[in-house]
């Protein structure tokens, strides 16, 4: 049985793969800064656009509610 933690921590990890134009190098360079998927996804988007490759236009969809609810569905 999964504990609370680690069950947000792979729900995010999974959430991450649906942000758009967040693939695979970029989703590594975030966890590396932020160090959990949880942490990525509670960061203030004026604090993740400064990370490179991330910028004005994937920022958004860290708050799009499709990222979560395919992440839920799935």
């Amino acid at each position: 049985m999964l504990l609370k933690e680690e069950y947000d921590e792979l729900f995010h990890q999974l959430a991450l793969t649906f942000v758009p134009g967040i693939g695979a190098k970029t989703g590594r360079v975030l966890l590396e800064h932020f160090g959990s998927a949880a942490a990525i996804f509670k960061t203030p988007l004026k604090e993740l656009k400064h990370i490179d490759g991330i910028g004005e236009v994937r920022v958004k969809g860290f708050k799009d509610p499709e990222v979560m609810t395919r992440a839920e569905h799935d």
